[in-house]
């Protein structure tokens, strides 16, 4: 779950002819909110009755009609793990420690399946004491969009894993060199400790006088990956030969990068080839 603060907290409605407070106006915003695709919900904390639009009904399987609930109620629907989190954050919001928060959650379908909703919920009035009276917020279907990001980490787990684990040296670089992972076969290889890989780039490790990588560099620029034997130097300043192996790819933030694999092809340290 994520939280953010909503740092305005001017957001007005006008009257409401079918509910308790005559004040506002729940079907404007329900219909503002069915537009968008979105679950509207005020929390009127005096009654401690959570207004909810015709659309909750119908995540619930219920026909299609605004729903009233108080606050364990709507609770008892999310995930046992996100509700201590959400109180948390909702109670700061009560006591003038946030005008809004934001909170990823899950809510029990009737399936007994579990799906991911994003809530947003801000203090819409308060007394002279400061406290929240009035709660006002919206509730958005983020399921896909929170699948995909799970699924895109437990691929970046899965391949961290197996790339730490690797008896091949493995490095995770920038398009322009600079490394930002190395794996301990890495820095076996190498000779220096993987916090220490971090703060190099390739023009430390390998020897970029060799014609070898100049045209392995330039192989790249033009078919996006590129193989082929070089020179690395180690931290003692000896040299072996080794197989370069770098493929693109996008991270999970779509960003540009490099995997790099080190594959020793001899142990004269101090074979230097330059043809």
């Amino acid at each position: 779950m994520t939280s953010q603060h909503d740092q305005d907290d001017s957001l007005e409605v006008g009257p409401d002819a079918s509910g308790p407070d005559p004040d506002f106006d729940l079907s404007l915003l329900g219909m503002v909110a069915d537009a968008l695709g979105l679950i509207p919900l005020v929390w009127e904390l005096a009654d401690d009755v959570l207004y909810l639009g015709q659309q909750w009904s119908r995540l619930q399987g219920g026909p299609l009609r605004p729903m009233h609930l108080n606050m364990a109620q709507f609770q008892a629907c999310l995930h046992p793990d996100d509700r201590q989190e959400l109180g948390v954050l909702v109670r700061d919001c009560l006591v003038g420690r946030g005008a809004g928060t934001q909170a990823d959650v899950r809510i029990r379908l009737p399936s007994g399946a579990w799906r991911w909703h994003t809530i947003y919920i801000k203090a819409l009035r308060r007394d002279a004491s400061g406290r929240a009276t009035r709660m006002v917020g919206v509730l958005h279907d983020a399921h896909e969009k929170k699948q995909q990001a799970l699924q895109i980490d437990e691929t970046e787990t899965r391949y961290r894993l197996m790339f730490e684990h690797s008896l091949d040296p493995v490095l995770l670089a920038t398009p322009e060199g600079a490394i930002l992972w190395a794996n301990q076969a890495a820095s076996k290889l190498t000779g220096y400790t993987q916090e220490q890989l971090l703060l190099l780039d390739r023009a430390r490790l390998l020897d970029l006088s060799d014609r070898r990588i100049a045209r392995m560099l330039r192989q790249r620029a033009y078919t996006g990956v590129s193989k082929g034997p070089g020179t690395l130097i180690r931290q003692d300043g000896r040299r072996c030969e080794v197989e370069i192996s770098a493929v693109p790819y996008r991270d999970g933030a779509g960003k540009s990068k490099n995997c790099i694999l080190l594959r020793e092809l001899g142990r004269n340290w101090d074979n230097h080839a330059n043809t």
